[in-house]
């Protein structure tokens, strides 16, 4: 299986997009821990270390720009070297730009083409820059 083992947290404000993607990434193998919010996202973070993080940009509150530039900022031990995917609806070039620059190391359009997320996982645990 090609995410076996692997560690993902999942951040996404809609539960139907999160159990989603957290059943298909544990059908790939993967071990799949999901937050609901940018703030549920940062606490698991705290007692937590993924192997990668799947973040939807468009969330209430704190939006994933906004967690990414927090976790980036964090200590090591709280996550903030961990290689990052944001996905989100918003698919224009300034806004995969805009999430690259927050920290994020690949930027994926929703609605997801789910091969190649976990392609995009697989890549970015070989290459993280």
């Amino acid at each position: 299986m090609p995410l076996n083992n692997i560690q993902i947290l999942v951040v996404d404000d809609d539960r139907n997009t999160r159990e989603m993607l957290a059943e298909v990434l544990s059908m790939y193998g993967a071990q799949v821990q999901t937050a609901g919010s940018a703030a549920e996202g940062q606490h698991k973070l705290k007692s937590w270390q993924p192997d990668v993080i799947v973040s939807d940009l468009g969330m209430p509150e704190v939006d994933g720009f906004d967690f990414i530039r927090r976790l980036r900022a964090a200590p090591v031990s709280q996550g903030s070297a961990t290689p990052a995917i944001a996905v989100s609806g918003y698919a224009r070039p300034e806004d995969q730009l805009r999430a690259l620059t927050a920290g994020f190391q690949r930027f994926l359009p929703k609605p997801l083409d789910l091969q190649k997320l976990v392609t995009s996982i697989v890549t970015i645990l070989q290459h993280p820059s």
